[in-house]
C-alpha cells in the first residue's frame, strides 16, 4: 500500500510509507483497519483508491498494489465542511465565517456575499488573487472580511487587485500577510464613504511601484489602521 498524500499524519506503525510502500500480510478472516486522522482545520473524509473508491480496510480478499489518497473537507461553515472554497461560498449566507484549512485557494472572480474568509494560519493558508487583462470589480458585497490569511497577487503583465463596486461599504483585512500585488486595494469612483480597516497586517511586495491602497480622485474613503506593520505608503490618490 502506498499512501499518496498526507503521509506525515500517519502513526508510527505506518512510518515506512514515508520511504516506500507499506507491505502487509493478511491471513484468513483477518483485516487491517486503515487509520482515520485529522489535520489543523480540516475533516478527514477517508482513503480513496485510484478509481475513487473509498477504502476503509484491507482484508484477505484484497489483492494487488494499492495507492491510497487522503481526502479532506478543507473549508467549513460552522459544523459543515466543503471540499472547495467555491462550494463553501455558494452555500454561505450573509454574515457567515468560512474557515479555510492550510493550503492554497483561488479567490473567486467576484465575491458577492458579505462573509468572512478566515484561515487557520496566515503563513500556511494562502488565498491567491489572479490577474486579469483589466482590473475586475471583484468585491461586490457590503461587508467583506479577510482574517489570518496570506493574500497573494498572481500577475504578469495584467492587473491584479481587489476592487470595490458601488455595493461595497466595509472591507476589513485583519492579521494577514499581503504580498506580490501591483495594487492591493483599488477604490473605484463609485465608492461613497467606503471604510477600509487594516489591522495587524503586514504588506510585502516584490515590486517597488506597488500601491497598498489606491483610490480614484472623486471617491470618498475612510481609512483605519490598527497595530499596523507596513513597508511603504498605504494610500495613494489618483488626482
Amino acid at each position: 500500500v502506498q499512501f499518496a498524500d498526507y503521509a506525515s499524519y500517519l502513526p508510527e506503525e505506518f512510518a515506512s510509507v514515508l520511504e516506500g510502500p507499506y507491505e502487509y500480510t493478511v491471513g484468513k478472516d483477518q483485516e487491517i483497519i486503515l487509520p482515520a486522522y485529522s489535520k489543523n482545520g480540516a475533516e478527514f473524509l477517508g482513503w480513496y483508491d485510484q478509481n475513487e473508491n473509498k477504502v476503509e480496510m484491507i482484508t484477505s480478499e484484497t489483492t494487488g498494489d494499492l495507492i491510497l489518497t487522503a481526502k479532506w473537507n478543507n473549508v467549513f461553515i460552522g459544523e459543515n465542511g466543503y471540499e472547495t472554497l467555491e462550494e463553501a461560498i455558494a452555500a454561505a449566507q450573509a454574515g457567515d465565517v468560512l474557515v479555510l484549512a492550510e493550503g492554497e485557494y483561488n479567490f473567486p472572480s467576484v465575491l458577492s456575499k458579505s462573509i468572512t474568509l478566515r484561515g487557520v494560519d496566515k503563513q500556511k493558508t494562502i488565498l491567491n488573487v489572479l490577474g486579469a487583462s483589466s482590473t475586475p470589480k471583484n468585491l461586490d458585497a457590503s461587508d467583506i472580511t479577510f482574517e489570518t490569511l496570506s493574500l497573494k497577487g498572481l500577475y504578469t503583465s495584467g492587473n491584479v487587485s481587489l476592487e470595490n463596486t458601488a455595493n461595497t461599504k466595509n472591507i476589513t483585512v485583519r492579521n494577514c500577510i499581503v504580498t506580490d500585488f501591483k495594487t492591493f486595494m483599488k477604490i473605484d469612483q463609485a465608492a461613497s464613504g467606503i471604510v477600509i480597516l487594516y489591522e495587524n497586517t503586514t504588506f510585502e511586495s516584490s515590486s517597488k511601484n506597488s500601491y497598498r491602497t489606491w483610490r480614484a480622485h472623486n471617491s470618498t474613503l475612510r481609512f483605519v489602521l490598527i497595530a499596523r506593520e507596513l513597508t511603504s505608503t498605504v494610500c495613494t490618490n489618483n488626482s
